[in-house]
């Protein structure tokens, strides 16, 4: 309601409530006399004008439709993922993921010292240039449930592994929010929770492969 106000409030502004309508629907308001505009009869009933006004926003209702409608949604770091993935592209897509949780237990320090950000870029969880191995982890595990002889042991397992990697982005974050904060807690305290989650990551990560008969 309030995009559709602020739509129709400027063409009120602009123009009158009826004449601004005509011209929304290309039609040419009829002149009034200066006769009837002392006292005659209106060319436009007030009826007319009420009409006029609640057909409005019936006329408009396509627009408002366009404005709000949301643009397609992409990934959560900025690229673009295929609606499915092919069991081939799944598993390719799989390995890369453990590949990049384990580059990032190996220079986990390292990737610590770039901030917060930077590991939560590593974990795909934020825009990352060139974006990382993990985008799309989801996609690729729903691509591979197929092959599981215990589909809820497999799903169980890939909640497992997505959920190491929000709590790892999670802790990430809270190591830049105490940088900013009273907090008394170090950063480097939320960097050791966050390798926890992120070994726990990699060992549900072999798990599930074994599962899946994927090699890793």
């Amino acid at each position: 309601m309030s995009s559709f106000f602020a739509i129709i409030l400027p063409l009120l502004l602009i123009q009158p409530p009826v004449e601004g309508f005509l011209s929304i629907q290309n039609v040419k308001a009829p002149q009034t006399s200066p006769l009837k505009a002392m006292g005659g009869e209106p060319s436009i009933s007030i009826s007319e004008n009420r009409r006029a006004l609640l057909q409005l926003p019936f006329q408009l209702a396509p627009l408002l439709t366009l404005i709000q409608s949301p643009q397609p949604a992409v990934a959560a770091v900025g690229e673009k993922i295929k609606a499915k993935l092919t069991e081939e592209e799944a598993e390719i897509k799989f390995i890369e993921g453990y590949k990049t949780v384990c580059y990032l237990i190996d220079h986990y320090e390292e990737v610590c010292e770039g901030g917060g950000d930077n590991v939560r870029r590593v974990l795909g969880t934020i825009v990352g240039n060139p974006p990382s191995g993990l985008v799309g982890i989801s996609k690729a595990m729903k691509a591979l449930e197929d092959r599981a002889d215990d589909f809820i042991e497999f799903t169980e397992t890939s909640d497992e592994i997505i959920k190491t990697i929000d709590q790892a982005s999670g802790s990430a974050y809270m190591s830049i929010f105490v940088t900013s904060s009273t907090s008394y807690t170090p950063p480097k305290k939320y960097f050791d929770d966050g390798l926890i989650e992120i070994k726990r990551c990699k060992k549900t990560m072999e798990q599930l492969a074994k599962m899946i008969n994927i090699k890793l």
